[in-house]
């Protein structure tokens, strides 16, 4: 399967708040966080989310096309966060996390 030209969903804000707050419950139960299981978290709740919207990406061959949603859903995500000062700990646990892929990609 091809890469996905355009996400063909859009997530209310309702939505966005329940995505935050559920993430931010996972996390709060871990004894100690840190930026893989924050990645994980997010994942697989934007993929829950997705499922339950009707979009399947269950295929071995899906894998781009999961990486373009979560990237997409993660965007939504920060933009909803950026504008409410309830979501800063989202700010920061991607700030930390693009931190860690910027810092895999020097290494060789």
């Amino acid at each position: 399967m091809g890469e996905l030209r355009t996400i063909p969903i859009t997530v209310p804000k309702s939505d966005c708040k329940s995505l935050l707050n559920s993430l931010y419950c996972t996390i709060e139960t871990i004894d100690y966080p840190n930026t893989a299981v924050f990645s994980e978290c997010l994942k697989l709740l934007v993929q829950s989310y997705l499922r339950g919207r009707g979009v399947r990406l269950d295929g071995i061959n899906q894998q781009k096309d999961k990486e373009h949603y979560v990237l997409y859903l993660a965007d939504v995500l920060w933009e909803m966060a950026v504008d409410n000062a309830e979501y800063d700990w989202f700010i920061r646990w991607i700030v930390k996390l693009e931190k860690v892929v910027k810092e895999r990609e020097v290494l060789p």
